[in-house]
């Protein structure tokens, strides 16, 4: 939305479940998309969205297999890493966009990629089309399949290839699964990173961020 659109608020005494935030600011925006020509534009799924700043120095754990969001009061110092993790890195999406989370650790078909950690996204795994050359994922980016994300850039279609093999630090995530690219109807922005994980993916593992220490890992899933 225009900065324009933007209000800003404090909510007093604001809580996450039993979890007290205290006086936190808020953005209000209308996130109301206008409609395309034969499409009904899709609501989002939510009264609002919490970005990784509402978390500052406390740990946020995302387990799939129990339907759980875990968050820790805040921290005093930085956990350990329980086992080989990541680094969280801030960068902007273009040069002076807005800012994101993202982490190295992950490769696709083998090689190391940076990757943007977005759990908006609901496929496995975006290409940029600045790394598709590479990864040698240039034929795979051309592929015909499209598949449509409703809270992606407001609802776009992205070129759908079955062959990719993604990993976290030697896990497993996909194998011979599907990868998604742009096409000349997305309009992705320029980036600096290779790629975007999304649920599809990231619901595989249970995801520990640690934005005290600026940390992630991925573990298997425990039911």
């Amino acid at each position: 939305a225009d900065i324009n659109q933007v209000q800003q608020t404090i909510v007093p005494g604001a809580r996450l479940g039993d979890l007290p935030l205290g006086d936190f600011p808020f953005m209000v925006l209308d996130t109301t998309q206008p409609e395309k020509p034969g499409q009904t534009a899709a609501a989002l799924p939510a009264d609002g969205a919490l970005t990784y700043g509402a978390f500052r120095n406390r740990l946020v754990q995302i387990d799939p297999a129990n339907h759980l969001l875990r968050i820790s009061e805040p921290e005093t110092e930085a956990t350990p890493c329980p086992q080989e993790c990541s680094n969280l890195v801030i960068k902007h999406i273009g040069q002076w966009g807005p800012v994101t989370l993202t982490a190295d650790g992950f490769t696709v078909n083998g090689q190391p990629i940076d990757v943007q950690i977005d759990t908006l996204f609901t496929g496995t795994m975006l290409i940029y089309p600045g790394s598709v050359e590479k990864l040698d994922l240039k034929k795979q980016s051309k592929s015909k399949p499209k598949e449509s994300f409703q809270y992606t850039q407001g609802g776009v279609k992205l070129a759908r290839a079955d062959a990719g093999t993604v990993s976290f630090r030697g896990a497993t995530l996909l194998e011979n699964g599907p990868l998604y690219f742009g096409t000349k109807d997305a309009n992705l922005p320029a980036v600096q990173f290779d790629a975007t994980a999304g649920m599809a993916l990231l619901s595989r593992m249970t995801e520990t961020f640690d934005f005290k220490g600026m940390h992630f890992w991925m573990e298997a899933l425990k039911r």
